[in-house]
């Protein structure tokens, strides 16, 4: 199985958790999952990126999505904005991720049941060793900025952010996402 067909598998069984409604996905890139969610379910997505230059390449994914160039340590919408919020491989560079994390908890829609609401979010971490021997050994591109997380440093971070781990599950082969509510 090519490695493109395999993450896209794998990412569908990470976007089972999610309920149906809005979705914001920070460190959007070029759209890889906003179109792989419009596959799997019917959901508005709003995708948001950093880089103004990666979202021109991300707007051939479809009309029907939003695309937001902005900060996701400083989310530029209201409290109670989203049902779900995806961050799949960007965790790594965020300078503030604890603030980051925050305003997930502060943007994410208020509910009767805290399953109802999620965060998936992806950190590559040290916690494998393979992952540890790909640093070693150069193999795993680490820029200047980036910051690679124990598991758990990773769970301490979303606990002190006033979530809660509903799952930790492995997406990629070196690094797992963490599911949560709050």
């Amino acid at each position: 199985m090519d490695n493109g067909l395999c993450r896209a598998k794998k990412l569908s069984e990470v976007l089972r958790f999610l309920k149906k409604g809005n979705v914001l996905e920070c460190g959007t890139g070029t759209g890889k999952v906003i179109a792989t969610l419009q596959r799997t379910k019917d959901f508005k997505v709003i995708g948001l990126d950093i880089s103004i230059n990666i979202l021109k390449a991300a707007k051939n994914i479809g009309d029907q999505n939003e695309l937001v160039c902005a900060d996701a340590q400083h989310l530029p919408f209201r409290e109670n904005s989203f049902d779900n919020i995806i961050c799949l491989r960007t965790f790594r560079m965020l300078s503030q991720p604890l603030l980051f994390l925050k305003e997930c908890k502060r943007v994410l829609k208020k509910r009767e049941s805290a399953r109802a609401r999620r965060v998936v979010f992806s950190f590559e971490t040290t916690s494998y060793p393979l992952f540890n021997l790909g640093l070693r050994l150069k193999l795993v591109p680490k820029k200047e900025f980036d910051h690679y997380y124990s598991l758990e440093e990773g769970l301490t971070l979303v606990k002190s952010a006033g979530l809660q781990v509903y799952a930790v599950k492995r997406l990629f082969m070196l690094h797992p996402p963490l599911l949560w509510t709050n």
